[in-house]
């Protein structure tokens, strides 16, 4: 599990994150949380990378509790159980399973 914050001086916004998603070479689906909604424990077959474009999401891995904020990344190993929290405000992702040749954005 690796995770990447935001360093960047200005906040970040959908549109520069989805910049980052297209620059990282992996296809992604853009998806979105209400607020507060819960995400029971489950896994992925795949190594999973998700980025936050906003609002805020809360992982629990292992014991540990990860929060994240607009701009910042995730990169789950496959098979790692976990479960999530969107934040008060809700969350918008984009996710990427693993590399694919097709580097596109897919809208939901």
């Amino acid at each position: 599990m690796e995770v990447t914050r935001w360093n960047q001086q200005e906040a970040a916004t959908e549109a520069a994150v989805k910049e980052m998603v297209r620059a990282s070479g992996l296809a992604a689906w853009r998806w979105k949380g209400d607020p507060n909604k819960h995400y029971n424990p489950h896994h992925h077959p795949h190594t999973k990378t998700l980025w936050v474009a906003a609002g805020s999401l809360t992982f629990y891995i292992n014991g540990e509790t990860i929060l994240l904020h607009a701009g910042d990344k995730l990169l789950l190993p496959a098979e790692t159980r976990h479960e999530a929290d969107a934040g008060p405000e809700g969350v918008v992702c984009f996710e990427s399973p693993p590399v694919h040749e097709n580097p596109s954005i897919h809208e939901d």
